[in-house]
Parts: structure tokens; C-alpha cells; sequence
């Protein structure tokens, strides 16, 4: 199994949609049922007629689910590493995308001596090699820390921005 792998009763539970997994080099969030990719025929639907109907009448009594829709249960991708076999998953975005470089700077400013960390940017970061670094003009090379703090407006939606960065 992967390193970044879940198994199938954590993205069902404890790590599923929504969660944020603390990953050794970076922080994810879970994607819903919008980012799970699921081809061919990798998947099946969860007949579960009582539990369809009553979150059927829920969503469209909430205006979240229309009139002329037609509720389904698909369950969590399963990559079954079969050879020729389509793959399953579910993305998770970085998140947040930020970082904290590890190697600390010292400026100059005003005759003071203030001492940094350069706040970077996912997109930023070499991806030469293993664990991802960001490389300063003069080529060194530093360990980052992904910035895990979160914050969320008064309906709950996390800081997350239209376009994700994988």
C-alpha cells in the first residue's frame, strides 16, 4: 500500500470527506464525492432504498438537490491493482498550500539584525527528488512546514480556494 494511501473504513469514517490528514511532508483535505475518481467499472452502487429516499427528501426540502435528480450511494474508489486495470481514488488537495521554510535568514533592516522564515507557496517548492524543498536565489536548498493553522467563516467553509493544487 502506498504511504499516502487510506484504507476504505477511514475515508468512510474517520479521515473521509472534508478531513484534514496530516501527511509527513504536507497537509490534505479529503475530497467529497466530486473528486472521487471512479472509471470504468470500479465501482457499484450502494442500494440502500430507506437511507436514498429520506436524503433525497432532505436535500430537495433544502433546496441543495433538484426536483428532477435522482439520489445514488456510490462507495469510496478501491484501487484493486489489477494489471490493465482502470485506477480508483479519491484526490485530496494540498492543503493549506503554504509553508514555512526550516532554514531561518538573517536581514539586515534599520542597523537591527532580524532573523526570518521565508513563508512559501506549494507551487513554489522544487519537486526534484523526494520530499519537496524550496530553493533560494543563491541555490541553497531548505526543509519545509506545511502551515496547518485553519481558519473558517461562520457557515463553516475552510479558507480553500477554487483551484487546487495536487
Amino acid at each position: 500500500m502506498n504511504k499516502n494511501a487510506q484504507r476504505l473504513s477511514q475515508v468512510v469514517s474517520t479521515f473521509g470527506p472534508g478531513a484534514m490528514i496530516d501527511l509527513p511532508t504536507r497537509s490534505v483535505i479529503v475530497g467529497g464525492l466530486d473528486l472521487w475518481e471512479m472509471k470504468g467499472n470500479s465501482f457499484s452502487v450502494i442500494s440502500e432504498q430507506r437511507i436514498t429516499v429520506r436524503l433525497e427528501q432532505l436535500l430537495k426540502a433544502q433546496s441543495r438537490l433538484d426536483e428532477s435528480k435522482v439520489l445514488s450511494l456510490p462507495p469510496p474508489p478501491i484501487n484493486d491493482s489489477r494489471p490493465g486495470g482502470l485506477p480508483s481514488y479519491v484526490i485530496a488537495p494540498v492543503f493549506p498550500a503554504y509553508f514555512v521554510c526550516d532554514h531561518v535568514e538573517t536581514v539586515t533592516s534599520s542597523g537591527r539584525s532580524v532573523r526570518r522564515r521565508r513563508l512559501v507557496r506549494w507551487q513554489d517548492l522544487d519537486t526534484t527528488g523526494g520530499r519537496r524543498k524550496f530553493v533560494f536565489d543563491d541555490g541553497k536548498k531548505s526543509d519545509v512546514t506545511p502551515i496547518r493553522f485553519v481558519c473558517a467563516c461562520d457557515k463553516g467553509h475552510a479558507g480553500l480556494s477554487a483551484r487546487f493544487t495536487r
